[in-house]
């Protein structure tokens, strides 16, 4: 994924994802700080999907994220970084659910709630 163009990410990231080639991971992570708001969102959809572990901080620090302008695209990110952890599913993604739950955005807290 390395040198990929920006247009081929999305389509490469939906073939790691059904892969779960976890070995992947690292390429993945690369891309979460990606200009490109909806392959940042795709990135961290596939990290769910891997089950990266390694990246629950990361996943709840996106989904904790405070802006003074929430933007439809950041909202996106915190959304789909919540349903990452949940698809992680160990011991600590269930702790940052918690987390996020208690002192998130409050239209995040529903949905974390829903998937504990």
């Amino acid at each position: 994924m390395k040198g990929a163009p920006d247009r081929m990410l999305p389509k490469l990231l939906t073939l790691v994802a059904i892969s779960k080639e976890d070995k992947l991971a690292p390429f993945v992570e690369n891309l979460l700080d990606h200009k490109d708001g909806d392959i940042r969102v795709k990135a961290i959809a596939t990290i769910g999907h891997l089950h990266t572990e390694r990246m629950v901080p990361r996943l709840t620090e996106i989904a904790l994220h405070k802006a003074l302008l929430k933007t439809k695209k950041l909202k996106e990110q915190q959304i789909t970084a919540v349903k990452a952890l949940a698809e992680i599913g160990t011991d600590e993604a269930r702790g940052a659910l918690q987390q996020v739950a208690e002192k998130g955005p409050t239209e995040l807290r529903k949905l974390c709630h829903e998937l504990l």
